[in-house]
């Protein structure tokens, strides 16, 4: 894959101090460059990292964390921003086909899950970055958003939920054998992921970061409703179908577990390191740490302009920690 990695992303821009492709952020941080003995990051993940502009597609100023910190460092630091809305985790390890081809399903994700050589491993290895902060797992979450007629994907949200949930206790909605399985294979890749970037680092002291989102609300409220680029729902049509019902109390508590059994998921790859490379990883866990009101949300998935910088808060602090 070529080195430029140049994503699609609708809320692209490149501005001093912020750049898409990694050609562009060696020349600003070769030596005799303007931002030599600048910090730097790598932001790789979702649309978290990533989200469209404030009005329409290029109008008005992108509301995502990477913007957050673009605002705070007063284009001081040289941010390299990788990431893609829609991103899972499992796409973030890039390897050639022909490295599984003709192998059996389980070889090839055997050989996919410990791929070293990925292009996000090759980039912490040959350039000097501070921070490598990752946005990832919420989509690898819900994997599938409704269908236009409304209904739920089996892919979806939906595949974690009973057929007949018991009302009032959210962990008795759920399959929590599938869910623990998928947090689990989750949790596989990130390692490897974590690990591979740690061990072969061109910094020494470059730390890799991952935060823990937020508890939405799954009331069935999409980005861009009606317009031909509109994303999502992705949670409401999921609890209709099984009879609990979005915009519901039970809905949102269990969302809630899932959320958790994620944040669970990451204390465990933390573990899973070896002890040298432990405290290299950090989870920010803005999960448990920021309260959002519905207002803070624009849709089931992606927060307001406040909302991502009440989030960025608990960011930035690590950062500075």
């Amino acid at each position: 894959m070529p080195e430029s990695r140049t994503p699609w992303n609708m809320a692209d821009e490149t501005h001093a101090g912020l750049v898409s492709t990694i050609p562009r952020f060696r020349q600003l941080a070769k030596h005799g460059g303007p931002f030599e003995h600048k910090p730097k990051v790598l932001l790789e993940g979702d649309s978290w990292f990533s989200y469209p502009r404030k009005i329409l597609i290029g109008i008005g100023e992108p509301r995502n964390l990477a913007k957050c910190l673009h605002k705070k460092t007063r284009r001081r630091w040289l941010l390299c921003r990788l990431s893609r809305n829609g991103e899972e985790l499992r796409g973030m390890f890039d390897f050639h086909p022909n490295q599984v081809a003709g192998k059996s399903k389980k070889k090839a994700e055997e050989i996919w899950r410990k791929s070293h050589t990925g292009f996000l491993v090759r980039q912490v290895a040959n350039n000097h970055f501070d921070h490598f902060l990752l946005s990832a797992g919420g989509n690898d979450i819900v994997h599938k958003e409704c269908r236009k007629d409304g209904t739920a994907h089996q892919e979806g949200v939906r595949r974690f939920l009973k057929d007949t949930p018991v009302p009032g206790n959210a962990r008795a909605c759920l399959k929590m054998s599938v869910v623990k399985e998928e947090m689990k294979l989750m949790g596989e890749h990130l390692l490897e992921l974590v690990r591979a970037a740690l061990v072969q680092r061109k910094n020494p002291q470059m730390r890799v970061s991952i935060h823990t989102y937020a508890l939405p609300f799954p009331d069935g409220r999409p980005f861009a409703p009606g317009k031909a680029y509109q994303q999502g729902p992705w949670f409401g049509c999921a609890f209709e179908e099984v009879g609990i019902g979005q915009s519901t109390a039970l809905a949102r508590e269990v969302v809630k577990v899932l959320l958790e059994e994620w944040v669970t998921q990451l204390g465990r790859v933390r573990q899973a390191l070896p002890a040298a490379l432990r405290e290299d990883f950090v989870i920010i866990d803005t999960f448990h740490a920021v309260a959002l009101q519905k207002k803070h949300w624009n849709d089931e998935m992606h927060l307001t302009e406040a909302g991502y910088a009440k989030v960025f808060d608990e960011v930035w602090k690590s950062l500075n920690s």
